[in-house]
């Protein structure tokens, strides 16, 4: 097998990794929300985010890498990945995509690489509980 042949190969071989991987977190996600829908106990209705598997630290790097590498904000890479014509084009023997696939086989794959924002519960608010009052003058 030649060196070219290799490369496509193993390029290949990471794409349908990815999406095997992609598949079994979207069933994953699926199971845990539904858990958490039919189930009464308190204990078990807690919901699930990626930014509980993705650390502050980790998303920060990927961040960092894709500015030094890429040139590119961490949040085009993520639209790109989930863009189908970039699958196909990463699927390409040109030189470009060739560094796309290194980097993303460095930084995580195919798998979003950013932490969900999460939403504020107006009533706990984000200062600790503390309420915060107006005078009027």
């Amino acid at each position: 097998m030649g060196e070219d042949e290799l490369k496509n190969h193993l390029t290949n071989q990471f794409h349908a990794v990815s999406e095997a991987y992609e598949l079994l977190q979207k069933h994953q996600n699926t199971d845990l929300r539904d858990t958490a829908a039919t189930s009464t106990e308190p204990s078990s209705q807690s919901h699930y985010y990626d930014s509980d598997i993705i650390t502050k630290s980790e998303e920060q790097h990927f961040r960092e890498a894709c500015i030094e590498f890429l040139g590119v904000d961490a949040e085009i890479v993520e639209e790109s990945k989930r863009c189908p014509l970039f699958r196909e084009w990463l699927k390409g023997r040109t030189v470009d995509a060739f560094l796309w696939n290194s980097f993303l086989m460095k930084h995580g794959g195919l798998a979003p690489m950013l932490r969900k924002k999460k939403t504020l519960n107006i009533a706990e608010g984000d200062d600790g509980g503390k309420t915060r009052r107006r005078r009027r003058k």
